[in-house]
């Protein structure tokens, strides 16, 4: 069994998917509302996997202390 094999059954998925026009790995966002809110396809989201879901990435006092 080589390194990968174990991908192939999500490869698999990854292409039937991609072969209809969806692909779930490239998402882009129509606006960043703020560090925890975003609008993708018209809806407003979440944003919770973005490292940033305390919302401190533009908050002055980290910005000074970087």
């Amino acid at each position: 069994m080589a390194l990968f094999d174990k991908y192939a059954p999500l490869m698999g998925q990854f292409e039937s998917l991609e072969s209809t026009g969806y692909n779930p790995f490239n998402v882009s966002f129509d606006r960043v509302l703020s560090p925890t809110e975003g609008v993708i396809a018209g809806r407003r989201i979440l944003l919770l996997g973005t490292n940033n879901y305390l919302g401190l990435t533009y908050d002055p006092d980290v910005i000074d202390a970087a």
